[in-house]
């Protein structure tokens, strides 16, 4: 692999410095088994993963244990996932109401994130919910 731009004289300055990329990630090994992640990177990579998603849960939790938490946790389920959507009464182009479910989806996605993380804090798992 070349270590200077002066190496490659025919080539694009953006080639050149993507070969100097190239050559600095794997070490100046050939092609691109340097950058190909070992099983015990992958491995190290999964668990930092998994204890920050804990540590996340964890946080969710102990916000949410608190009176306080336990209030506003309440009002998210009911103006969200125990809140039936009004399609009934609605009046408008079917374009406006298919976007407010989206964005009432979205909502609700965030909300039962939250009872998700407090379920994984607590060693449990929250089974899916019906998107009906």
């Amino acid at each position: 692999m070349p270590d200077t731009e002066d190496d490659l004289p025919d080539a694009e300055p953006s080639l050149s410095a993507l070969l100097n990329v190239v050559r600095d990630l794997t070490g100046g090994g050939p092609g691109w088994d340097g950058i190909e992640p070992s099983s015990q990177s992958l491995e190290k990579m999964r668990r930092a993963q998994q204890a920050a998603m804990r540590q996340q849960a964890m946080a969710f939790r102990d916000c949410f244990e608190t009176e306080a938490g336990r209030i506003v946790l309440e009002t998210l389920l009911n103006e969200t996932l125990r809140k039936a959507p009004d399609v009934v009464n609605f009046d408008g182009p079917l374009e406006k109401l298919a976007l407010q479910l989206a964005c009432r989806e979205a909502v609700n996605a965030f909300v039962f994130g939250i009872l998700q993380a407090i379920a994984q804090a607590d060693g449990n798992q929250l089974e899916g919910r019906d998107h009906a």
